[in-house]
């Protein structure tokens, strides 16, 4: 399961029924029937509810307004965590390290539809509770909406509700019934290291769907899902040294600008370049965003984007990418990239209609990495060229496994970006291989490099996911090369030192430039590469 070959199963577990009672304390005659739903593993737990048909209100449904679980803890305890933000920038910020308290509580009006939603954190919401780590999620999110926890005070108190991402009208969900919520889950383990090797999350998700995945030999197949590694074309477009939108030579010298000086970033002969390289470095494939025309409606609202094979820019060749990747010594696939603006209908029409993942995979290709960025919100509504929903809702919930299951079914791994949270749902697709739900790297370049993002973002790793837990005597050398047109010139040991480049002109011609680089305390990048053609540099690790 995800990265484990086997995974223990065990807990306990408890079901206790539950009903509407009458005024004498007996079960009323048109009770309502419900069932909690309890599961204790070494771990942590998590516990549901299974809600009967008498929960229908509306249409033979069950209607959502709110959902009174949460967690009280028993002390101000530190906590890391970020603001419940359900449209931009949504898990795309820094968290903070701060007191229980100082969470805030509060309520305003939620982007695009200005429904109003309690303030407070995103889950998972981790705490340090001084002889123990907590950390609080849900697990098995489908037909419902994304949870987060917000405080039951204004007052800066430490017990927290569950609030659910509204729909536009106000309610959170709208259920066919018999239905069952999300697991609520606590983690609770010694280190921070131990949440990271949880399985508890994915444990609570649903077995694996085998109708969703293709068959061989009469059998679901799964031989096709491995880990891979790609590079792409995006980071040269973020740094701004290419466009993401092809324009002709006409269109380009019409706004009286040089056609010359227009660079289009995904070019077959680019493409060509990433792939040999990375079979020269045994990387699986090369990531290839804007190939496809429509990003002169992005950003926006992605009303011109095409999602088929065929809907390539004319400077972009699928069909010559594929075979080219195919027949190098080491074949690399192309990784395609569907950016959808949030403009939901468009996609699906594009997906479940159009069978546009079944085109991927008759061209070679096995590996999706789709977008969802739209400030303001989803466009699910009508043509969806207007943001009508928040990013967490019930229907994105809903359309996000919709592109899982089809892209399952032909034999696509799927990266999702601007999407949900992960609650498990690897277990259930496997195919599932990755998502963008944190502040990432994106952020140190845009702005033409412009990194905006703090020391502690980044280095805020837990000591166990380095391999163990004694790293005292550990030294590193953290340090960011270029790429020299498409070949990375790597670090070269041998007995007698380094060869390494940011030195003086003329030092170490073959050598790479050094981009960044972490030094000890009271050493200087300057220092450490300032050599000349006849001494190597002797560059300095820094102790752990």
């Amino acid at each position: 399961m995800g990265a484990y070959e086997e995974v223990s199963a065990e807990y306990h577990a408890l079901s206790i029924g539950l009903a509407d009672a009458a005024a004498d304390g007996s079960a009323a005659g048109d009770a309502r029937a419900a069932t909690l739903q309890l599961r204790v593993f070494d771990d942590g737990l998590g516990f549901r509810l299974v809600l009967g048909e008498g929960f229908a209100s509306n249409s033979e449904r069950a209607v959502v307004k709110s959902e009174n679980t949460g967690v009280d803890f028993a002390d101000d305890y530190t906590a890391w965590w970020i603001a419940n933000a359900v449209t931009n920038p949504r898990f795309e910020q820094e968290y903070a390290e701060t007191p229980l308290s100082e969470i805030p509580g509060e309520s305003d009006d939620r982007r695009p539809s200005d429904t109003p939603m309690r303030t407070g954190a995103h889950t998972p919401l981790t705490v340090d509770a001084g002889d123990a780590y907590l950390s609080v999620r849900e697990a098995n999110l489908d037909d419902y909406a994304a949870a987060t926890l917000a405080p039951r005070s204004d007052d800066g108190e430490t017990a927290f509700a569950t609030e659910l991402t509204p729909l536009p009208d106000g309610t959170r969900a709208s259920l066919e019934l018999p239905a069952a919520t999300p697991w609520r889950t606590i983690q609770v383990v010694d280190g921070p290291g131990e949440l990271i090797e949880s399985q508890l999350v994915p444990l609570l998700a649903d077995p694996l769907d085998e109708s969703a995945l293709p068959t061989a030999g009469g059998a679901p197949d799964t031989d096709w899902i491995e880990p891979r590694k790609y590079v792409g074309i995006w980071w040269t477009m973020i740094a701004g040294q290419a466009n993401w939108e092809y324009k002709s030579d006409d269109e380009i010298a019409g706004g009286d600008n040089n056609p010359a000086a227009y660079i289009h970033g995904a070019r077959t002969e680019r493409m060509k370049r990433y792939m040999r390289f990375a079979s020269e470095n045994g990387i699986d494939s090369v990531l290839v965003e804007e190939w496809n025309e429509g990003w002169d409606t992005y950003p926006g609202d992605g009303t011109g984007f095409g999602f088929g094979v065929e809907d390539s820019y004319p400077d972009f060749d699928v069909s010559e990418v594929t075979d080219f990747g195919a027949g190098l010594p080491d074949p690399v696939e192309m990784t395609i990239h569907n950016e959808t603006a949030g403009n939901i209908p468009q996609y699906e029409a594009a997906v479940l209609d159009e069978d546009v993942f079944a085109g991927y995979e008759a061209e070679g290709i096995n590996s999706i990495k789709n977008g969802y960025v739209s400030d303001p919100g989803l466009g699910i509504d009508g043509d969806g060229a207007e943001p009508t929903h928040n990013q967490h809702n019930q229907l994105a919930v809903n359309h996000h496994r919709r592109v899982i299951r089809e892209a399952a079914a032909n034999r696509q791994l799927l990266e999702i970006h601007e999407g949900i949270k992960p609650t498990g749902e690897i277990r259930t697709y496997p195919n599932l291989a990755n998502r963008e739900v944190v502040k990432a790297q994106e952020y140190d370049g845009f702005g033409q490099l412009g990194s905006n993002v703090g020391r502690d973002h980044h280095v805020t790793v837990p000591k166990t996911a380095l391999g163990g837990s004694d790293i005292s005597d550990w030294e590193v050398l953290p340090v960011v090369g270029s790429a020299d047109f498409g070949s990375f010139r790597a670090v070269q040991v041998d007995d007698s030192g380094f060869i390494f480049g940011g030195a003086k002109e003329g030092a170490a011609g073959n050598a790479p430039r050094v981009i960044d680089m972490i030094t000890p305390e009271g050493v200087s990048q300057a220092d450490a590469l300032n050599y000349d053609a006849d001494t190597l540099a002797s560059l300095p690790f820094t102790s752990l």
